[in-house]
């Protein structure tokens, strides 16, 4: 009796269906192919349980939807978890909202206490002085007073370093003077006082000539005629001792006409 006879009628259809899978032939098989055959019938029992495994996992995946669609109410629910988790903005005020209130509190009355404190204090001074009971007569008006003009000349004062702290360039101090503008206008008022001279001096000229020369127009032309007929200098001797008699503004009556420019063209 041969394997394949002690077989039930499942094992049989299992038989053909690996026989089908691996392309062995149902009934018309040659010994080559009963041997083999009958190898696989041997190890049948492995491979009907591998085979099981094999039709429960493709059962399982034949179960699930080839389109499968997100289950929505699963996914509302994860999201309201994971929003529950997640402390909302209004939690979050309630948790800080004492700290913050007590940093407020804090700064406004350190700036009511720096603003206090920056006031001008002579006011409250004055009413403190006044209500406390100063000394009576005539001496209260007048403390009263000279606190009243402090307090002015402090607030004077006041002003005028911000109004030189806002305009630098009109507090800068005045320039120091120069040492040397005072020589320098002497020396300039002197040359106009000595061009003015020679002015005057040039128009009184030909007066000047006519007095210290002893010569009238008539006789300076001829002694212009004597000289350039003589072609003759004066010795240098009998020159200085001509020039020694003149007094000093004839001397300078002379030296002007000497360069007087028309005369040696």
């Amino acid at each position: 009796m041969s394997p394949r006879d002690s077989l039930s009628a499942s094992e049989r259809a299992l038989l053909a269906e690996l026989a089908d899978e691996r392309g062995l032939p149902g009934e018309d098989m040659t010994a080559s192919a009963r041997a083999r055959a009958e190898e696989l019938l041997a190890r049948a029992p492995q491979e009907r349980e591998q085979l099981g495994e094999q039709r429960a996992l493709l059962a399982e995946l034949r179960a699930l939807p080839r389109d499968p669609s997100p289950n929505w109410q699963e996914l509302e629910a994860s999201i309201r978890r994971a929003c529950a988790e997640v402390p909302s903005p209004r939690r979050g005020w309630l948790r800080w909202r004492w700290p913050v209130l007590a940093l407020g509190t804090a700064m406004v009355a350190a700036t009511a206490a720096l603003l206090l404190r920056a006031a001008p204090a002579e006011p409250m001074e004055l009413r403190a002085a006044a209500s406390d009971g100063a000394p009576s007569g005539t001496g209260a008006p007048e403390a009263l007073s000279d606190r009243a003009t402090d307090a002015t000349d402090a607030t004077n004062a006041t002003d005028a370093m911000n109004a030189q702290l806002a305009d630098p360039v009109s507090s800068e101090p005045p320039a120091e003077a120069d040492p040397l503008a005072e020589e320098r206008e002497e020396r300039e008022e002197r040359e106009e006082q000595e061009e003015r001279e020679l002015r005057a001096l040039v128009a009184e000229l030909p007066q000047a000539e006519a007095v210290t020369l002893g010569l009238a127009d008539g006789d300076r032309d001829e002694a212009d005629d004597e000289a350039d007929d003589d072609d003759e200098l004066l010795p240098a001797d009998n020159f200085a001792d001509e020039l020694e008699r003149l007094d000093g503004d004839a001397l300078r009556a002379l030296e002007a006409w000497l360069d007087d420019p028309k005369q040696k063209g």
